[in-house]
């Protein structure tokens, strides 16, 4: 200790708290790997009895490894006669574990890649092993998550209501017209969960049916109601994959394709009557301002009127629902308000090589974001609609 000590003064900079914790790690992890060694030979340094029985030491080599917070200069025993391996610490292993397992979490909050040299070299020290392209290796492990996820199976789990929509992000996606198709559903507990994430070619029906098509063969039942936007491609897959699913158009959609048909000064107006159906109490009421807005706009914005008109049914679908669950069905805000996280840390990462390398990021940070996501209001309510779920699928 009195040397150690003596060293440090020496070096004179640093925290003396830090200098002893790398230090005591060092001896540590240098004394374990003497004595794997020991063992490994059956003798400890010095003897000799057993000498013919078993290879022998042939000195000692250096080797940097980084740990979490620091980097360890070990002193790596060598062995002559015997292939020997240590299991402590494994052969070209430059990193512990925790060290790779923080790049991955760190990379998922928002820092680049072209940022880690700098912040970690400052945690870790001058020596630390990094570059950009050891945290891309290191993120190949979200693919393999991915995979995984992917694979999983739905059976087990049942959905009254899922979100279905596209989105499009500037983190690289968007230069091969690729969308990512996102099914966030509620399961029986009234929690949210992602379901699925796939990328796809402008949200075309083949591709929507290809996403249908995998959690069905996954064995996910039908919901009871999907919540989506107006994309025909959408709705032609899952009237072929689950016909019995009911359809709910995202009134928010709704509106911005209403109000862009018609003038800017005429916007707050027609902005205010669509509020007015989206907040009704009772379907009549809904319907009346529906209509009347759509026989006010027929003469001079004929294509607004036709806008209004469109999916009346399926705009309307959720009145079939518990009062307490409009709030979460009338738009895909569920989806929207999750990707506001996502697109945050993915300006920081700007564009991915590959789409699949940008999906496999989205779902790692889904999954971190996945924690906060809220309970859908009076769960409890969920049941029945489970019961007459089962009685649909039995009639079909």
């Amino acid at each position: 200790m009195e040397e150690i000590l003596n060293q440090k003064g020496a070096e004179g900079k640093g925290n003396m708290l830090d200098f002893l914790a790398r230090e005591g790690a060092r001896k540590m992890l240098n004394e374990a790997l003497e004595e794997e060694v020991s063992l490994f030979l059956e003798r400890r340094r010095y003897e000799r009895e057993k000498l013919a029985k078993k290879a022998y030491r042939n000195g000692m080599r250096e080797r940097q490894v980084t740990v979490l917070g620091a980097n360890l200069g070990l002193e790596m025993p060598k062995v002559r006669g015997q292939r020997f391996h240590s299991t402590i610490l494994l052969p070209y292993q430059r990193r512990s574990t925790g060290v790779d397992e923080m790049f991955r979490k760190l990379y998922v909050e928002g820092l680049s890649s072209r940022d880690f040299e700098p912040a970690l070299r400052a945690l870790l020290g001058d020596q630390a092993t990094l570059s950009s392209s050891t945290v891309m290796r290191l993120a190949k492990k979200f693919q393999d998550e991915l995979t995984t996820f992917m694979q999983r199976d739905l059976s087990m789990t049942r959905y009254v209501y899922v979100w279905a929509d596209g989105v499009y992000l500037k983190a690289g996606l968007e230069k091969e017209n690729t969308a990512l198709l996102v099914l966030v559903g509620v399961n029986e507990q009234g929690k949210k969960e992602l379901i699925a994430l796939l990328e796809g070619y402008r949200e075309s029906r083949n591709s929507w049916k290809e996403i249908w098509r995998d959690v069905q063969g996954r064995g996910m039942a039908s919901p009871r109601l999907l919540i989506g936007d107006g994309i025909p491609g959408l709705w032609e897959a899952v009237a072929e994959v689950y016909p019995q699913a009911l359809d709910q158009r995202c009134w928010k959609h709704k509106m911005v394709n209403v109000l862009d048909k018609v003038p800017r000064t005429k916007e707050a107006e027609v902005l205010a009557r669509l509020r007015d159906a989206y907040n009704a109490e009772k379907r009549s009421d809904a319907e009346e301002i529906l209509a009347l807005l759509a026989n006010d706009l027929e003469d001079r914005y004929p294509k607004a009127a036709a806008c209004v008109r469109k999916d009346h049914e399926a705009l309307l679908r959720y009145f079939d629902f518990p009062k307490e669950h409009w709030v979460h069905l009338k738009t895909t805000n569920p989806i929207e308000s999750i990707f506001a996280g996502v697109r945050l840390r993915t300006r920081v990462v700007r564009r991915f090589r590959r789409a699949k390398t940008g999906v496999a990021f989205v779902f790692k940070i889904l999954e971190r974001l996945a924690i906060f996501w809220a309970r859908i209001e009076k769960p409890e309510l969920l049941q029945g609609m489970f019961e007459k779920q089962t009685q649909s699928e039995m009639a079909a």
